[in-house]
């Protein structure tokens, strides 16, 4: 399948997910360690051993995560002090989400950095509007700042970036489970970059908003 061009974005195809019930047992007949949201909490402990997990749903938030009946949606773009069109972003991250659930035909669960900073913020609001369910992963720096109301924290590494293996490996593991994943790409910079270069190595499908940076005003 080759990628495709649409007004502003690049859309890269998506591999079919595989029923999380494929893995050999039924749900049913699963002890607690099999299930797909214990798989899921093992992979972050036992990779990740240094992750602080919070949260107001976590349990919830891991089931939601692996019950295939959600599509995931990684969002990355610009943040402070990169300075864009504000609803110019806010339309790309809503167009974007929407067809990912279009396409799907899927709840949208969004995995994002947490704050309610950039192009961050947008897609934490359309969550909370719509009642999707919301993730955080972020690093310590990111508690300096407002942060989203989420059902999970993950709050991995004291610098910024440190976050990144965990935030890209979560998608990793997440599409190897058989879970629709996508990410969303609103502007942003060499690290969303390295993220998305990362990810597409995992199938992982690719939307990308060309969103421009403005230029910043003279002191």
């Amino acid at each position: 399948m080759r990628k495709r061009r649409v007004a502003g974005q690049t859309i890269e195809p998506h591999e079919g997910h595989r029923s999380p019930d494929s893995f050999g047992r039924t749900k049913k007949n699963q002890t607690p360690e099999e299930l797909p949201s214990q798989r899921l909490l093992s992979f972050i402990k036992e990779n990740f051993p240094a992750v602080k997990i919070s949260g107001k749903d976590v349990d919830g938030l891991l089931k939601k995560m692996t019950d295939g009946k959600h599509v995931i949606v990684s969002l990355v773009g610009y943040c402070p002090p990169t300075r864009f069109d504000e609803n110019l972003a806010k339309e790309f991250v809503r167009d974007g989400i929407e067809e990912i659930s279009l396409r799907t035909g899927k709840i949208p669960l969004l995995i994002s950095g947490a704050t309610l900073v950039g192009v961050l913020k947008y897609g934490y609001e359309m969550a909370k509007e719509r009642g999707w369910p919301a993730v955080g992963v972020a690093c310590e720096r990111a508690e300096e700042h407002p942060l989203a109301d989420v059902g999970l924290l993950l709050i991995y590494g004291p610098n910024w970036g440190e976050e990144s293996p965990l935030f890209t490996g979560l998608q990793g593991k997440l599409k190897q489970m058989g879970q629709d994943v996508y990410f969303l790409k609103v502007g942003g910079g060499k690290q969303s970059e390295r993220e998305r270069d990362l990810v597409r190595e995992f199938g992982v499908g690719i939307i990308e908003k060309q969103l421009p940076k403005m230029e910043t005003p003279p002191a």
